[in-house]
């Protein structure tokens, strides 16, 4: 398979969410980005707007790729550390968030660049 527009503009949305975050993070004095809660808050939504853009068309085997089942692994602990990190302290908790985050980016770019999984393991035709 090969990138698509939609990998590109996951990968902008990715690269800004990322940075506000470090920039929550660092302190680096944006605008509404004034504490550590505000850069959870940011890796959250920006979320919720690649998670589509990264997201295709399931076939019989979807749920049974190994990107799939990592990139959802890793997404649900973004969630999970993201929700414990708006209620305790997030300064501990954004780092984690800015790694996994990083992470599930790679996996779902390499699994569209080399497609499913399960369709690249089955024998040719005869």
């Amino acid at each position: 398979m090969k990138l698509t527009f939609r990998d590109a503009l996951g990968t902008i949305v990715t690269a800004m969410g990322v940075l506000a975050a470090l920039a929550a993070l660092q302190g680096w004095g944006w605008p509404l980005l004034a504490d550590a809660r505000a850069g959870v808050i940011t890796l959250l939504v920006m979320a919720l707007v690649v998670c589509p853009l990264g997201f295709a068309t399931p076939g019989p085997s979807f749920f049974k790729d190994p990107f799939v089942l990592a990139a959802m692994g890793v997404g649900t602990a973004i969630l999970a550390i993201g929700v414990i990190g708006l209620f305790t302290t997030p300064a501990t908790y954004l780092p984690w968030m800015i790694g996994l985050t990083v992470i599930n980016w790679l996996i779902t770019t390499i699994h569209h660049v080399l497609g499913p999984i399960n369709q690249a393991m089955r024998p040719a035709a005869e």
